[in-house]
């Protein structure tokens, strides 16, 4: 709606994998030109602190490439999760 009404629309992911792999999935509907006053290429905001649930869970994370992150192209929302790197950080009862 934000981009509808020339407004840049910044998406904030603060999580784990899937949460940033659901995000891009996302981000790659938003328009890059629009017919208002801003025609800015949408952006998104990613934390960069150490976080195994974005790094380790998935093959294949997302990587930041000049500026640059590629939407992944696997099923679902494009990537595969690793049942034994879940199972390493699970709550035991």
């Amino acid at each position: 709606m934000a981009r509808l009404f020339s407004m840049q629309c910044v998406p904030h992911c603060w999580g784990g994998a899937l949460t940033i792999a659901a995000t891009l999935q996302i981000h790659a509907l938003l328009p890059h030109d629009t017919w208002g006053f801003t025609s800015d290429e949408p952006m998104l905001e990613l934390d960069t602190y150490e976080n195994p649930f974005r790094d380790e869970i998935v093959r294949q994370p997302g990587k930041v490439e000049q500026g640059y992150v590629r939407i992944p192209p696997g099923p679902g929302v494009g990537v595969e999760i690793l049942e034994d790197v879940v199972k390493k950080y699970a709550r035991k009862p």
